[in-house]
């Protein structure tokens, strides 16, 4: 049964319209999928900044550290310097009462001494 002319040119008709619609609808994804790669991109370019911005924040919390670490040991120092001059002035007045006490005894006993000849 061969197709007659109209019937023929009815489906040039449909199938080009068909073949517009697959065009138009591959194009539309195409769009889509560009819009996704873009997308994709962004997400990448952020990751690679948050990484970096970790690695940052490691960095600086690590020398943070180092230096609290350092300011500990120096505050320790200068607790025991300050401690050894608070004990200074102690040591120095115990020097002085040892020495005063010995003068004094050594006095009462010359004087015992020279009471007794």
């Amino acid at each position: 049964m061969p197709f007659s002319d109209t019937e023929v040119t009815k489906l040039i008709l449909e199938f080009t319209t068909s073949i517009a619609k697959i065009d138009t609808t591959v194009n539309h994804i195409q769009t889509k999928l560009d819009e996704h790669k873009e997308a994709v991109q962004g997400i990448h370019t952020l990751s690679s900044s948050v990484n970096i911005l970790a690695n940052t924040i490691q960095d600086i919390t690590h020398r943070t550290q180092s230096d609290i670490e350092s300011l500990q040991e120096s505050i320790k120092s200068f607790g025991k310097r300050i401690g050894n001059i608070e004990n200074e002035p102690a040591t120095k007045w115990k020097s002085a009462v040892a020495l005063i006490t010995s003068v004094i005894l050594t006095a009462v006993a010359m004087a015992i001494i020279n009471n007794l000849t």
